[in-house]
């Protein structure tokens, strides 16, 4: 995925976010450490956009213990804004 200056800034400004929101919980601003953005986004858990990707459904096998999940009837939605983002403009 070859990721230009703009979306480099949204990244940026995200993790930013999150570490500023989540600076008072026991995980830190994430769970994973930021794998996803360590691995050039190749570490990425799995996942479909629903409608306009308004939702996103987590499909990963660990879906039941991620932190970023939200359960849902039998389905898992995934409320990492940084995940969100990368799906959002990637459909990946």
């Amino acid at each position: 995925m070859q990721l230009t200056q703009h979306h480099r800034t949204e990244v940026q400004k995200i993790m930013k976010e999150m570490k500023i929101l989540n600076k008072n919980k026991q995980t830190g601003p994430c769970h994973r450490d930021f794998q996803c953005y360590e691995s050039d986004f190749t570490k990425l858990c799995n996942m479909v956009l629903i409608g306009e990707g308004d939702l996103i459904e987590c499909l990963d096998r660990a879906r039941e213990s991620c932190l970023s999940s939200l359960p849902f009837g039998s389905s898992f939605f995934c409320l990492c804004p940084l995940r969100t983002y990368i799906a959002r403009e990637f459909n990946i």
